[in-house]
């Protein structure tokens, strides 16, 4: 049981530090940035509604950087599983 949370943890870990190289910040900054955008829910008579406040120029950036993938991620993904196959 032990092994789940460890291993939800370290792919957590990795995706924070693939979200640093990719937009060559930090994670404090990331994080900072990205705790700005609130998400608010609201019920009246109508019904229910949920507003998000607007994505600033910073998130969109890191929102995009982190959505593309390069052409030396695809490459560097065909070298690993190359490797993994020949093992």
């Amino acid at each position: 049981m032990l092994e789940t949370p460890v291993a939800c943890r370290r792919l957590a870990l990795l995706l924070i530090r693939v979200a640093e190289i990719r937009t060559h910040d930090s994670w404090r900054n990331l994080r900072h940035e990205l705790q700005l955008m609130h998400l608010g829910a609201f019920r009246g008579p109508a019904g229910e509604s949920h507003q998000r406040t607007d994505i600033t120029s910073r998130q969109a950036e890191i929102f995009n950087v982190n959505a593309r993938r390069t052409q030396s991620d695809r490459e560097a993904a065909t070298v690993c599983a190359e490797r993994r196959h020949r093992s």
